[in-house]
């Protein structure tokens, strides 16, 4: 009894020794506002800082309780040590009435945030965006601006209907271009806005509010901030609210006569107390594989890893959740730099993420990927390419790939389906389908099935039937791995009839492959509420692709007779290890752009054998 009375007190002592070390706790909010929490035992009588996205601010302490303002939703930190070298939490002005949620393309320059496009006037062709404002009725708005981006040198004839009432205006040659539309005058609460641009491509960066400097605190909301152009003195504070300001980077409490340069109020019975988390950081054990997941595949990995051993048995895995990443590199808060730093400390020889990407880079339960601005048309895609190298494209340190899934359930069909490939022993043909007749010598290569639209059924070509299902059925019973060589968009296959992702469900049960996708725009991974053509392929139930090797963008024709080559001499070995050092050997023999090797994506498990 004395024994185990010890071996509990070495327990527990050993328990509240490391909470009592801790420095650091993280937690999530789903929108902007005021919060508190309790604080935590050991951190009583610190400063405490908050920490979002490389800024901070000093949170405000009452009694036991900690409140601070958070600026969007998120993942947040809260430490006790302050690092004075990243930027402090500002109160925004403006009020953004739509967000900017994805791109049709982009400048030079485009990873430059202020390049984000809410919509884009392209082609040459007259296009009309709608949107619809929200003007708050207290006389708080005094006018929009719309933030336009001519494309071209030449003016830009715009119509802008606001309430059908039309103005028309002319952005004069390249480059952004504001137009300040007065407001205040207008009664109704919603303003409907109708922007055409006529023979000019324009893309649309932002429509935001702008706000009189020195408004009443109406307090007719739970939540508001305001700013002003020159401080102002708080003469009334209402009893069921919460006053505060943020100066320099501390939140601070205001109370009646208090002057301030900006507001946060917030109703009290509404500021909601979060539950903080210990931060735990990344294991960094040295391994061949490691497979950085979200935290809701947990329940998925023990599979996952029977599957992973199953391919190969000789290398060593671990398996990290990137929340554990973030907490050490980036203040809790999802970025793919920290997951890149942390990749090039372990320097594994594979690479797989487990989870879905966005085009925001930021967005917390997803797992982000890097951008890229290729040289054609100055087109901003997602690559996961990135991560494997520090700073020379031409010299990538590991193969990574990606599970791009959003639920469980997704991940748990593509382990069986890919269990079910693995006992498909026999298979070992490599199958092209070329739609634009580049490869026509590849026929003489062993173990090759070659066939082009040329050569399709006459009747089948006039009557416009969609014959590459039924081709991948034709081949079924020795097909390793399908090659799709042509064009394409994020939609589907080919330039003379194109195949949707609908035509695809007609293939065979255990209709299994390896796919290479050597066209444009089929792997376009980051837009979240939409799967890309060869997302729905690997997520297709029991038949279609196991793996994928797929483009984000756009890719050289001219290179895909190299590309071809490269992976049938290198037949039977891991498909990840093949394309990574293809990218490296032919760039530097010039057969593969910096445009190619950045677009060109992995999906699935890289150590598949094709």
């Amino acid at each position: 009894m004395k024994s185990l009375i010890i071996s509990l007190s070495i327990i527990l002592f050993g328990y509240n020794f490391t909470f009592s070390n801790t420095k650091d706790f993280y937690f999530n909010v789903k929108k902007e506002g005021v919060y508190k929490t309790k604080i935590p035992s050991n951190l009583i009588g610190n400063n405490l800082y908050l920490y979002y996205q490389n800024k901070s601010s000093q949170v405000y302490i009452n009694k036991n309780y900690v409140y601070f303002y958070c600026p969007s939703r998120g993942n947040y930190q809260i430490s006790r040590i302050e690092t004075k070298k990243i930027k402090p939490i500002v109160v925004s002005s403006w009020e953004i009435i739509k967000k900017k949620k994805y791109y049709k393309y982009a400048l030079s320059n485009s990873l430059n945030e202020k390049h984000w496009f809410t919509d884009i006037i392209s082609d040459g062709k007259s296009f009309k965006t709608n949107f619809t404002v929200i003007k708050k009725t207290n006389g708080y708005s005094k006018e929009i601006q719309l933030n336009l981006y001519n494309f071209k040198s030449s003016n830009a004839p715009i119509i802008l209907k606001i309430n059908n009432m039309e103005k028309h205006y002319v952005l004069e040659g390249h480059g952004d271009q504001f137009l300040n539309i007065p407001i205040n005058n207008i009664k109704s609460e919603k303003i409907a806005l109708e922007l055409i641009s006529l023979f000019n491509d324009v893309g649309v960066e932002s429509i935001k509010i702008n706000s009189f400097a020195d408004i009443e605190i109406v307090l007719k909301y739970k939540f508001e901030k305001n700013t002003f152009s020159s401080p102002k003195t708080l003469k009334e504070i209402n009893e069921h609210y919460f006053y505060f300001t943020l100066k320099k980077n501390k939140l601070e409490r205001v109370f009646k006569n208090k002057r301030v340069s900006n507001l946060i109020i917030q109703k009290k019975t509404e500021i909601e107390e979060v539950k903080l988390i210990n931060v735990i950081h990344p294991s960094y054990k040295k391994v061949d594989f490691l497979i950085l997941y979200n935290k809701e595949f947990e329940n998925n990995l023990k599979a996952l890893k029977e599957l992973l051993n199953i391919i190969n048995p000789n290398l060593s895995y671990n398996y990290i959740n990137v929340q554990d990443v973030y907490n050490k590199y980036s203040y809790s808060t999802a970025d793919p730099k920290a997951l890149k730093k942390y990749l090039h400390y372990i320097k594994p020889k594979h690479v797989l993420l487990v989870g879905d990407s966005n085009i925001k880079e930021n967005k917390e339960d997803l797992i982000p990927t890097f951008f890229y601005t290729q040289f054609k048309g100055n087109t901003r895609i997602e690559t996961d390419y990135i991560y494997t190298y520090k700073n020379d494209p031409a010299s990538p340190l590991f193969s990574i790939s990606r599970l791009p899934f959003k639920t469980t359930l997704e991940l748990d069909c593509y382990i069986k389906k890919t269990t079910s490939f693995l006992n498909l022993n026999n298979k070992n043909n490599y199958v092209i389908y070329d739609d634009i007749s580049v490869l026509n010598d590849i026929e003489k290569k062993k173990k090759v099935s070659y066939t082009s639209f040329k050569r399709q059924n006459a009747l089948k070509k006039l009557l416009g039937f969609n014959f590459i299902p039924n081709y991948l059925n034709d081949n079924i019973k020795n097909m390793k791995t399908f090659q799709f060589t042509g064009h394409a968009s994020f939609s589907g296959w080919s330039d003379n009839k194109k195949v949707e992702f609908s035509d695809m469900k007609n293939l065979n049960k255990n209709n299994l492959f390896i796919l290479i996708d050597l066209s444009c725009w089929t792997g376009t991974f980051a837009y979240h509420k939409r799967n890309s053509f060869s997302e729905n392929l690997l997520a297709l139930r029991d038949k279609g692709s196991v793996t994928s090797l797929s483009v984000s963008g756009y890719s050289q024709i001219s290179n895909y007779k190299h590309i071809t080559n490269y992976l049938l001499k290198n037949r039977n070995k891991s498909l990840g290890s093949v394309i990574t050092k293809m990218k490296k050997e032919l760039f530097k023999k010039n057969e593969l752009t910096l445009d190619d090797i950045h677009a060109y994506n992995l999906f699935g498990i890289s150590t598949l054998k094709y």
